[in-house]
C-alpha cells in the first residue's frame, strides 16, 4: 500500500450471539450485528422491566465481567461505545437497587431515581438537572419511613443540600416552585374585534376596557354580563350597559373594574331563532339551507339552491316535516318535483315549512342489482356487479388473473335457477379455460348469469417452496430448503455439511412453529445410533429450527434445597436462579450435590432430584425402597432439588413474617433433634426388619420346594 490510498468497503456486518437474562422484558438469546452495542441488544430485548436495575447491568464475556450504568450514557452518550459485544457475552440485568422521588416544580425532572449504595440527596439533584429558576428554597420536605411509619420533616434547601443525607429505598423530597398566577387582569370574551385578558390599570373602568376590545356590529351591545369572586371565595353576576357606559363616561354604568373581573358579551345571532331546511338526495348540491321567515321558500326555491335534480332524479319526491310542537310526530308529503321545476306557476310548486326534509330518490333505488362472485386460485377474489356484457375472461381478470397455482383446467360454476313464482334451484357445472383466461369448453356453453359463484381449483398437491433453519455448530448454518414431503432431520444435517469439531449434538434444540408446537424434546446425536435412529429422525416441516450448540463442559446446580448459603451470598445473586457453576465430570446428580454444593439440605427431596438436559430433556431419580439411583450428569446440565411440602409451607411463612419486619422467628425448629447414634439405630432397625422379611420368604420357598418333592 505505499503507492497511495486506498479504500475499505463493509457490506456485511458478522453477526454474534448474545444472551440477555434477568429483569428484562424478553430473556432469551439474540443473533445481532457486531456493531451494536450492549445499548442496542438491551433495546431489542424490550429494555429493563420497572423492577430492573440501570445502573448495575452486568456484561460477562468469558471470566471478564463489565459494569453498565445507564446514567453515565445519559450524561456522556459517547460511553456507549465502551460497551461493544463479543460472541456468546452474556448481559444480566438484576431487581434495581435503592429508589428515590423527587416530586415539586421545584426539580426540573420529576422522576423516580435508581441509587447506589454511597450516593447521596446532591446525586440526585444532579441527575435530575438541577433545580428550577423558581424553586421555593425556604421550603423542601424529606418523606421517608422507620419501622413501617411514614415520617415527614421540613428543611430549607440549604439546609439539605450540606447535610447531604443518604436516602433510603422508597424516600420522597418534595420541593415547589414559589411563582404565583397573575391577578392583575381582566378577561372580556364574546363577540368581540379583540377578546382576552388585559392588563387592569389602576381606575381602569368598563369604557376604557371596551374601547380596547371594540365592539363589532353583530355585538349585542345592549347587555353585557360582568362576574365578580368576592373576598370570601363566592361570585356575584352584574349587568352591565356598554352603550350607555360608552356614550356618557359620567354615567353609573361606566363601572370601574376590580382584579380578575370576567365580563361577557353575546353577539345578535345567538339571540334570535334560526330556521332550515335539508334537501337530500338526487341532487347535484344536497344539504342545509337556511329558511327566511319574510320570504316564503317553495318547492321551486329549494331545487334551484340544490342546484337541479341529477339525471337519475325520479319524477317524483317526498318531504318529512313535524307539526309544531311535536317534534317526535312525522307527517309524509309525497310532490311532483318535474313538475315544480318546468311551471313554478303550477299547484306543484308548493311552500316548504321550517325544518321539512325534502328527500328525492334516485331511479337506481328502484332497480335490483345482481352480483357474480370469484373465489379460490384468483389475486383478488370478491363480489363483482353483474352485467350481461361481462365474460369468463372479464370477470377473471377483474379478480386479479389466475394464480400460478391456479388449476385452468377445473373451474366450477354454482348456478341458481329461477322461475317465477317456484321455488329456486341450485346446479353445477365445470369449465376450462387457458392460462390466457379465454373459454375453452365445459359442460355449459358458458355465458355469465346474475348470481353465478365461480370457484378456481387449485392444481392437486401444488405447494410452494418450504423452508427450515439449522443453526450453531454446523458447517454450513442457515435456511434451507425442503426437498421432499417426507425429508427428515438427519439428511438436512448432511446437507448443511454435518457437525463441526465444536458441537454438542446432544444438547441439540428442535423447535417446530407449527401450529404454535414450540419445542420439542429430542437426542439428536442419538440419529447416529442404529437402534435410535429411526425414533429420533423427525420428519421436518415449514419453519422448523434445529440449533447445535457448541460444547460447553460445565454442569449449573440450583441452590434450592443444598446447603450453598455460603456461595449464594458471595456471588450476591438474587432469587432462584441457578447459582453454581462447576466444571463437568463423568458423575451422577448427588456427587455434584455433595462435592459443590455442601451436600443435601434437610429440607430437600431427595427422590425428587431431576437433571435437565439443554435440550429439554429430564431425567428424574430412581427410587428402589431404600435406595436410590440418581441421574447421570451430560455437559451443560442443569441439577435441580425439590423441597419437601411441610419444607415449603415453612419457608412460605418465613418470608411473610419476613415481609411484616417483625423480630419472631419464622417458624419454631424441633427442640429434640435427633442424635446420629439415633438415627443409625432407626438405619439397623429397617436393615434388620428387611433382613426378616428377605430370611422369612427364602424358607417359605424351600418349605414348598420340599413338599412338592
Amino acid at each position: 500500500f505505499a503507492d497511495g490510498p486506498f479504500n475499505v468497503d463493509l457490506h456485511t456486518a458478522r453477526t454474534i450471539t448474545v444472551s440477555i437474562f434477568g429483569e428484562v422484558n424478553v430473556q432469551g438469546t439474540y443473533t445481532i450485528s457486531a456493531l451494536n452495542t450492549a445499548l442496542q441488544a438491551l433495546m431489542a430485548a424490550g429494555g429493563p422491566k420497572e423492577t430492573g436495575s440501570i445502573r448495575n447491568i452486568k456484561i460477562v464475556t468469558g471470566s471478564a465481567e463489565k459494569i453498565l450504568d445507564i446514567y453515565d450514557f445519559i450524561a456522556n452518550p459517547n460511553v456507549q461505545f465502551n460497551y461493544f459485544l463479543h460472541d456468546n457475552d452474556l448481559i444480566y440485568v438484576g431487581k434495581a437497587g435503592k429508589l428515590v422521588t423527587l416530586n415539586g416544580s421545584g426539580f426540573k425532572t420529576n422522576a423516580i431515581f435508581e441509587l447506589k449504595t454511597n450516593e447521596r440527596f446532591n446525586d440526585v439533584v444532579k441527575y435530575a438537572g438541577g433545580l428550577t429558576t423558581n424553586a421555593f428554597k425556604d421550603q423542601l420536605q424529606h418523606i421517608y419511613k422507620i419501622g413501617g411509619q411514614q415520617l415527614i420533616k421540613d428543611y430549607t434547601y440549604g439546609e439539605f443540600e450540606k447535610l447531604n443525607p443518604v436516602l433510603n429505598d422508597g424516600d420522597v423530597v418534595v420541593m415547589n416552585s414559589h411563582l404565583l398566577p397573575y391577578k392583575n387582569f381582566v378577561n372580556i370574551n364574546g363577540a368581540l374585534r379583540h377578546p382576552g385578558n388585559y392588563q387592569l390599570s389602576k381606575g381602569m373602568t368598563l369604557r376604557e376596557l371596551l374601547l380596547k376590545a371594540v365592539i363589532e356590529k353583530e355585538t349585542f351591545s345592549e347587555l353585557a354580563y360582568l362576574t365578580r369572586k368576592n373576598p370570601d371565595g363566592t361570585y356575584q353576576l352584574i349587568r352591565l350597559n356598554p352603550d350607555k357606559a360608552l356614550s356618557d363616561s359620567t354615567s353609573s354604568a361606566n363601572i370601574q373594574l376590580q382584579n380578575e373581573d370576567y365580563i361577557s358579551f353575546f353577539s345578535k345571532a345567538e339571540l334570535v331563532d334560526k330556521y332550515e331546511f335539508t334537501v337530500e338526495g338526487a341532487v347535484r348540491t344536497p344539504g342545509r339551507y337556511f329558511w327566511d321567515p319574510n320570504e316564503s321558500i317553495s318547492l321551486y326555491d329549494a331545487l334551484k339552491l340544490s342546484r337541479g335534480l341529477r339525471s337519475d332524479a325520479t319524477a317524483f319526491a317526498y318531504i318529512i316535516s313535524s307539526p309544531p310542537g311535536k317534534p317526535l310526530e312525522r307527517k309524509y308529503e309525497v310532490v311532483d318535483v318535474k313538475t315544480a321545476l318546468s311551471d313554478p306557476k303550477s299547484d306543484a310548486n308548493i311552500k316548504l315549512k321550517p325544518f321539512d326534509r325534502l328527500v328525492i330518490p334516485s331511479t337506481s333505488n328502484y332497480l335490483d342489482q345482481y352480483f357474480v362472485e370469484v373465489t379460490g386460485a384468483v389475486r383478488a377474489p370478491g363480489r363483482f356487479i353483474y352485467d350481461s356484457t361481462l365474460s369468463v375472461k372479464d370477470i377473471l381478470v377483474m379478480a386479479g388473473g389466475l394464480k400460478m397455482e391456479a388449476a385452468s383446467n377445473k373451474i366450477d360454476v354454482f348456478r341458481l335457477r329461477t322461475i317465477e313464482n317456484e321455488p329456486t334451484q341450485t346446479y353445477a357445472a365445470s369449465i376450462v379455460v387457458d392460462r390466457n383466461m379465454d373459454y375453452i369448453s365445459g359442460e355449459v356453453d358458458f355465458e355469465l348469469q346474475p348470481y353465478d359463484n365461480i370457484v378456481v381449483r387449485y392444481t392437486p398437491e401444488w405447494s410452494p417452496i418450504k423452508y427450515v433453519t439449522i443453526n450453531g455448530e454446523v458447517k454450513y448454518p442457515g435456511t434451507y430448503a425442503i426437498m421432499d414431503s417426507k425429508e427428515k432431520v438427519k439428511s438436512l444435517i448432511q446437507r448443511s455439511g454435518g457437525f463441526t469439531k465444536a458441537a454438542n449434538p446432544e444438547a441439540g434444540t428442535f423447535f417446530r412453529t407449527e401450529d404454535g408446537i414450540g419445542l420439542i424434546v429430542t437426542r439428536i446425536d442419538l440419529l447416529y445410533k442404529r437402534r435410535t435412529a429411526s425414533r429420533y429422525n423427525i420428519v421436518l416441516k415449514e419453519g422448523d429450527v434445529i440449533t447445535i450448540p457448541k460444547i460447553k463442559d460445565v454442569v449449573k446446580i440450583d441452590r434450592t434445597g443444598t446447603r450453598a448459603e455460603e456461595i449464594y451470598l458471595a456471588n450476591q445473586l438474587q432469587g432462584e436462579q441457578l447459582n453454581i457453576v462447576v466444571n463437568y465430570y463423568n458423575r451422577r446428580a448427588k456427587w455434584y450435590i455433595k462435592t459443590f454444593a455442601g451436600g443435601f439440605d434437610r429440607d430437600a427431596s431427595r427422590k425428587k432430584t431431576y437433571v435437565k438436559d439443554p435440550n429439554g430433556h429430564i431425567r428424574t431419580t430412581k427410587n428402589f425402597i431404600i435406595f436410590k439411583l440418581y441421574p447421570k450428569v451430560h455437559m451443560d446440565s442443569e441439577i435441580h432439588l425439590v423441597l419437601k411440602n411441610k419444607a415449603k409451607k415453612r419457608r412460605n411463612k418465613e418470608n411473610i413474617l419476613r415481609e411484616k419486619g417483625t423480630d419472631e422467628p419464622a417458624i419454631k425448629e424441633d427442640k429434640e433433634k435427633k442424635s446420629l447414634a439415633e438415627r443409625l439405630m432407626e438405619f439397623q432397625a429397617i436393615i434388620s426388619m428387611t433382613s426378616a422379611m428377605v430370611t422369612t420368604t427364602l424358607t417359605t420357598l424351600i418349605t414348598i420346594q420340599t413338599l412338592k418333592k
